[in-house]
C-alpha cells in the first residue's frame, strides 16, 4: 500500500504508486531544517507480502542532535552565540576538540557547519577567555587537519573518535562572524570576467579575451581560503606567418589559437632548402610575436638530395655539401639520442651514424650488471644470470630494423659479465636453463641484418671482437660445467645462427681416442640453419696427438674441448687480412676451436706429420673480369693494429676445389686452435682481361667460321636430291651439320644479347642446351654408323634412316624437359644464358655429354682396333717383307691421322670442356676455344671437301687443284663397303675383315 503522508517532507517510489510489487524502494526526505526520525529511517523495502519493513518515520525539527554536530559553549553555559569552546556530539554525547594540528582551516569549516561564513579568532579555551567544561566531559578530537574544503568537521582527517592525549586546558575555543568572506574582483583590460557565484567561496571566474587575445590560465575558482587559484589574464596571439613560398607553415594550435608556446614548422618541396638552415620551427612568444626570423625556402643547387634510409626507416632531407643533417633516432620514443648524416663535399650522403642512439631497454638491463657482484651468494649470483638473459634474449629478437650499435654493444658488455659471474660462482652452480639463454642471445645478435650495425661498432669499439671472445669464454663455462656430470658425451647446444660443442677429457677418455676429433657431426647442428644443399659449411679435425699434447700442458687431470660454428659473423668482422692486399672479402662462416683453457689458445705445437685439418664449403665467388683466390685465415685478438684482425700465420691453404653443385671446398692445415675462416682475394690484372678478350674474340671469329663451312656443307648435301638417302652416312652427317649450324647460330646471335631479358635469356638457355645436345646425339649416330660399317658391316640399321633421326632429334627432349621443368629458374647466370653451374643444373649437360663421349670413344677403340687386325692379315696374305714395314708403319701413322679427322665428328674435343669445369689452367680454356669453335671448319674439310664424292659430283676440273689420287680398288667386287680417309699425298681405304691398301705413300 502507498505510505502515510510524511510531514514536513515527502516519500519518493522507485516504481509508480500503483506498481508497489516486491522490492520497491520508498524513500523518506525531510524539508530544510527537520531531520528523519528514527536517523535510521530514510529507506523502506516492500516484502513479499505486501508488507513494508522497519516503521513509519517522521520530519522533527533540528533540535534534535546528531553525531557530528557542534556548538559553542561560552562561559555562562550559553550555546546560541558565535563564540565560546566548540564541542562535538558524539554517541549521544558532547565533548571538546583538543588544539594539536587545529589550524585557520579547521576553524573555516567548524564556523560554516554553525551557519557562519568566517572566523576573526581561534585559540585554547584560556587563551580566549573561556571557561573550561567539567572533568567528566570528554575530548572527542585530536590532531584535527582539516583542508578547508569538507562541510563538516567530523569529515577531516584526524585521530578516531576519542584517542587523544590532550588535558581540557588544551580545548578549543573560536570566536566565528556574521561577516561573508569573498575574493577579490578580477579585472583584465584586453578581456571580461564573469562569475558563477559572484566572488563567494567556490565560485568560479571565467575571462574573456577579447579578439587577438587568449586567457592563458582560465578559469579559476574562489577558495575557502578567499583566495583564486589562479590568476587568468589576456595575452596576446601571434599572427599567421606570411605563406612560404615553395613549401608550407603547418601550426601546432589552429590559425585562430596562436597563443604563446604554439610551434610553426617550415617545410619546402623537394628540391628546396630552408635559408637560414636553422629556420625550420619558430615559436609563439607570450608578447604575441614569433621567435627568430622569416624563413625561405631557396632552390636546392648541390649537395646531398632527399633519401629514405631503408636500414633505419630515416628519411634524410636535403642537406648542402659539407652539412650534417640530425634526426630523431629510429624507434620512436623508446630511443634516446639523435641520429646524424653527413652530406661530403662531393655531395654524396656518409653513412648514417646512430651511435649516440640508446634504447631504454638496454639501458634498464645495464644497470642490471650490480646484481652480479661477486659480494653475493653463488645462489643469488646464478638466479640473477637468469633473470638478466631472459630479459636479454627476448629485447634481441630479430625485427625488420638492426639493433642499434649501442644495443649490441650493451648486450657484449653484458654477456661478459654474465659469463664472468658464471665463472666466478663455479661449474655446479650453473644451469641449463642460463646456458640455453646465453645461446639465444649469442644467435639473436648474430642475426644477418645486424651486419650494417656490427660492421659500426667494429670501428670504434671492436664489437666482434668481444662477441667472439664471449663465444669462446663461455664454451670452455660449457665444458667445465660437465663436472660431477655424464661426461661421456658432448654438451651441444645449437640455434639457427650458432653450434656449441663442449666436452671435458679425462686422461683415461685422452688415452681412447684414436681417431681424430671432427666436429661438427649431425647431431651438434640439430637447431643450426643450413642452406638448401644441406652441405656442413666448415669442419676441422684434431689429431690425437694435439689432444695428448695439450693435456700435458693443461694444469689438471681435465681437458676441456670445444667447438663454436658461428653464422654471418664473417659478414661482421673486418674482411681484410695483413698481406692479402685490399681487394679482400669474406667467403666462409667463422669456425672455432679450443682445447684446455683459455689460457693455451693459439699456442702451436708441432705436428708436421699430422696437422689440424680443416674443410670449408662455400658458394663460389664470383667476381666480375677477377680471378678468385681463397686463403684460410684465423683471427688474432692481439693484432696490433685495430681491434684484432685476420692473419695467415701457421695456417695454410693446401687447394680448393668444384664440387658438383658448384659449391667450392677449401682445404686447410693449421698447427694451432683459435678461430678460422675463409677470405677471398679478386686479382685483376691486365693479363686477365687481354686473355679473357683474346678468348671472347677468338670464339666468335671460330664461330662465324665454322657457321660458313656449315652452311656450305648443308647446301652440299642437299644438293644430292634422292641419293642422301640412299647413303643413310651422308644424311646423318647433314643432320650433324644442321644441328652444329642452329648451336651455332643462337650461341652467336643471343649468349650474351639476351642477357637482363629474364624470359629471353631463360629461353635462349633452353633453345641452346637442346640444340646442343642434339649436336651430341647425331654425333653419337656418327659414332653408330662408324662402328656398323666397320664391325657389323652387312647392317641393315646402317640404312635406315628414320632411326637416325630419332635418335638425333628426339632423344635430347626429355632430357631438356625435365631439366627445365626443375629448374627453370637457374636458367639465367650473370654473364651468359647458359646453365649454371650452382644447384646441379649444369648436370642436365654434362652427364649426357659425357656418355656420348664414352660411348663415341669405344666406338674410336674398336673400330681401330678391327682397322689395325685387317691391315695385319693383309700384310701376311701379301707376304709383305721387311723391308717393305716402312710402309707399314707409314700406313699406321695415316690410320693415326685419320683417327685425328674422326675426333672433331664424334665430340671428343669436348673433352676439354670438362676440364675448363673442373681445372683452372687457361690452356684448357684455349683448347676447347680454338678447337671447339672451329668444328665446323674441320668437318665441311676433311668429310666434305676431301671427301671423292665431292670431287665425283663436280667434276674433274678441281680434281688437279687438290692434288688428289684415284684409289686403287684392290677388293673383290662383292665388297663395295669401304671406309676411307683421305689425306695430301696418302689415301687409305678399309675394307672390313679384308685389309688396308694405299695408293700412294
Amino acid at each position: 500500500m502507498v505510505l502515510p503522508l510524511l510531514v514536513n517532507g515527502e516519500i519518493s517510489y522507485t516504481n509508480p504508486p500503483n506498481k508497489l510489487g516486491a522490492g520497491t524502494k520508498a524513500n523518506y526526505t525531510c524539508i530544510p531544517g527537520f531531520l528523519i526520525d528514527p536517523e535510521n529511517g530514510h529507506t523502506r523495502t516492500c516484502l513479499t507480502g505486501g508488507t513494508w519493513s522497519g516503521t513509519n518515520s517522521s520530519c522533527r525539527g533540528q533540535s534534535r542532535q546528531l553525531s557530528g554536530d557542534l556548538r559553542l559553549v561560552d562561559s555562562s553555559g550559553q550555546t546560541e552565540g558565535c563564540s565560546g569552546r566548540l564541542e562535538v556530539y558524539y554517541s549521544g554525547q558532547w565533548g571538546t576538540v583538543c588544539d594539536d594540528s587545529f589550524g585557520p582551516n579547521a576553524t573555516r569549516v567548524a564556523c560554516r557547519q554553525l551557519g557562519f561564513s568566517t572566523y576573526t579568532q581561534f585559540g585554547t579555551v584560556g587563551a580566549l577567555g573561556f571557561s573550561q567544561p567539567s572533568s567528566s566531559t570528554p575530548i572527542w578530537v585530536d590532531e584535527l587537519r582539516c583542508l578547508g574544503t569538507e562541510s563538516r568537521l567530523i569529515d577531516c582527517p584526524a585521530n578516531a573518535i576519542g584517542v587523544e592525549d590532550c588535558t581540557h586546558s588544551e580545548d578549543v575555543a573560536l570566536i566565528c562572524t556574521e561577516s561573508i568572506e569573498r575574493c577579490s574582483t578580477l579585472n583584465d583590460t584586453k578581456g571580461e570576467f564573469s562569475y558563477s557565484n559572484d566572488t563567494d567561496i567556490g565560485s568560479v571566474a571565467t575571462l574573456t579575451c577579447n579578439n587577438g587575445y587568449e586567457d592563458n590560465n582560465s578559469p579559476a575558482t574562489c577558495t575557502p581560503s578567499a583566495v583564486w587559484t589562479t590568476t587568468p589574464i589576456c595575452t596576446s596571439l601571434c599572427m599567421v606567418l606570411p605563406l612560404l613560398v615553395n613549401g608550407e607553415i603547418s601550426y601546432t594550435n589552429p590559425p585562430n589559437k596562436l597563443g604563446a608556446g604554439t610551434k610553426a614548422n617550415y617545410t619546402c618541396i623537394p628540391g628546396f632548402l630552408i635559408d637560414p638552415e636553422n629556420g625550420h620551427t619558430r615559436t609563439c612568444l607570450t608578447g604575441g610575436t614569433w621567435s627568430g626570423t622569416n624563413a625561405t625556402c631557396r632552390e636546392f643547387d648541390g649537395g646531398c638530395k632527399v633519401d629514405f634510409d631503408l636500414t633505419w626507416n630515416i628519411e634524410w632531407p636535403n642537406t648542402p655539401s659539407g652539412s650534417t643533417s640530425t634526426q630523431q633516432c629510429p624507434g620512436g620514443n623508446s630511443v634516446t639520442g639523435q641520429a646524424t648524416r653527413l652530406c661530403n663535399s662531393d655531395g654524396e650522403w656518409e653513412d648514417p651514424n646512430v651511435l649516440s642512439c640508446q634504447q631504454m631497454e638496454f639501458i634498464e638491463i645495464e644497470f642490471q650488471i650490480s646484481n652480479l657482484s661477486d659480494t653475493l651468494d653463488s645462489a643469488t649470483i646464478v638466479k640473477n644470470t637468469v633473470v638478466i638473459t631472459q630479459q636479454l634474449a627476448m629485447i634481441t629478437v630479430a625485427d625488420t630494423t638492426p639493433l642499434l650499435p649501442s644495443s649490441l654493444n650493451t648486450t657484449n658488455q653484458v654477456l661478459t659479465a654474465v659469463i664472468k659471474a658464471l665463472e666466478q660462482v663455479g661449474n655446479d652452480a650453473v644451469t641449463t636453463e642460463t646456458n640455453k639463454l646465453i645461446v639465444d642471445v649469442f644467435s639473436n645478435i648474430l642475426e644477418r641484418n645486424n651486419s650494417i650495425t656490427w660492421m659500426a661498432l667494429q670501428e670504434n669499439t671492436g664489437g666482434s671482437q668481444v662477441l667472439l671472445s664471449n663465444a669462446e669464454r663461455f664454451s670452455v663455462l660449457l665444458a667445465h660445467s660437465q663436472s660431477g656430470n655424464d661426461s661421456t658425451k658432448p654438451v651441444r647446444i645449437s640455434r639457427p645462427n650458432i653450434a656449441i660443442s663442449a666436452k671435458l677429457y679425462d686422461g683415461s677418455q685422452m688415452d681412447e681416442l684414436k681417431n681424430d676429433l671432427t666436429f661438427p657431426q649431425k647431431e651438434d647442428l640439430a637447431n643450426y640453419s643450413i642452406s638448401e644443399s644441406a652441405v656442413v659449411p666448415a669442419q676441422i679435425s684434431i689429431p690425437p696427438g694435439f689432444l695428448q699434447e695439450r693435456l700435458s700442458q693443461q694444469n689438471g687431470s681435465r681437458l676441456p674441448v670445444t667447438f663454436i660454428l658461428l653464422q654471418n659473423l664473417e659478414a661482421f668482422l673486418p674482411s681484410s687480412a695483413r698481406g692479402l692486399g685490399d681487394n679482400t672479402g669474406s667467403a666462409s662462416v667463422v669456425i672455432s676451436s679450443q682445447v684446455g683453457d683459455r689460457g693455451l689458445t693459439g699456442a702451436s705445437v708441432s705436428l708436421k706429420e699430422s696437422p689440424i685439418l680443416l674443410n670449408f664449403s662455400l658458394q663460389s665467388v664470383q667476381v666480375n673480369e677477377s680471378t678468385v683466390q681463397y686463403h684460410c685465415v684465423f683471427w688474432n685478438f692481439s693484432d696490433p693494429v685495430g681491434n684484432g684482425g685476420w692473419i695467415t700465420d701457421g695456417v695454410n691453404t693446401v687447394g680448393n676445389a668444384l664440387d658438383r653443385a658448384g659449391r667450392s671446398t677449401v682445404n686447410c692445415t693449421s698447427s694451432h686452435l683459435t678461430s678460422f675462416a675463409v677470405l677471398f682475394t679478386a686479382v685483376r690484372t691486365n693479363e686477365t682481361r687481354g686473355d679473357e678478350f683474346a678468348l671472347e674474340l677468338v670464339s666468335y671469329i671460330g664461330c662465324t667460321i665454322s657457321i660458313i663451312s656449315l652452311l656450305l656443307a648443308v647446301i652440299f648435301y642437299l644438293v644430292q636430291g634422292k641419293t642422301l638417302f640412299t647413303s643413310v652416312h651422308n644424311f646423318v652427317h647433314l643432320n650433324l651439320c644442321i644441328s652444329l649450324l642452329l648451336s651455332y647460330s643462337v650461341f652467336v646471335a643471343g649468349v650474351s644479347t639476351a642477357v637482363g631479358n629474364t624470359v629471353g635469356c631463360a629461353f635462349v638457355a633452353a633453345l641452346l642446351h637442346y640444340l646442343l645436345l642434339s649436336s651430341f646425339c647425331w654425333m653419337l649416330c656418327e659414332g653408330v654408323m662408324l662402328y656398323l660399317m666397320l664391325v657389323v658391316v652387312f647392317s641393315r640399321l646402317a640404312k635406315t634412316w628414320w632411326f637416325f633421326l630419332l635418335l638425333g632429334y628426339v632423344t635430347p627432349i626429355p632430357i631438356v624437359a625435365v631439366t627445365v621443368g626443375i629448374r627453370w629458374q637457374y636458367y639465367e647466370t650473370l654473364d651468359v644464358c647458359w646453365l649454371p653451374r650452382t644447384e646441379g643444373t649444369i648436370f642436365g649437360f654434362i652427364v649426357p655429354v659425357l656418355v656420348i663421349m664414352v660411348i663415341n670413344f669405344v666406338f674410336i677403340v674398336i673400330a681401330l682396333r678391327v682397322t689395325l687386325k685387317n691391315l695385319k692379315g693383309r700384310a701376311v696374305r701379301t707376304g709383305m717383307k721387311d723391308s717393305q714395314s716402312g710402309k707399314q708403319k707409314s700406313i699406321a701413322r695415316s690410320i693415326l691421322l685419320a683417327t685425328v679427322v674422326l675426333l672433331p665428328l664424334l665430340g671428343l674435343t669436348w673433352l676439354f670442356g670438362l676440364l675448363v669445369i673442373v681445372a683452372t689452367s687457361p690452356v684448357f680454356d684455349w683448347l676447347f676455344t680454338i678447337l671447339n669453335s672451329l668444328q665446323g671448319l674441320a668437318i665441311l674439310f676433311f668429310h666434305v671437301i676431301r671427301s671423292d664424292k665431292v670431287w665425283s659430283r663436280i667434276g674433274p676440273h678441281f680434281s688437279s687443284a687438290m692434288d688428289l689420287q684415284e684409289v686403287e680398288d684392290e677388293s673383290p667386287p662383292m665388297q663395295t663397303i669401304h671406309f676411307q680417309f683421305k689425306f695430301k699425298g696418302a689415301t687409305v681405304v678399309v675394307y672390313p675383315n679384308a685389309g688396308v691398301s694405299t695408293a700412294e705413300l
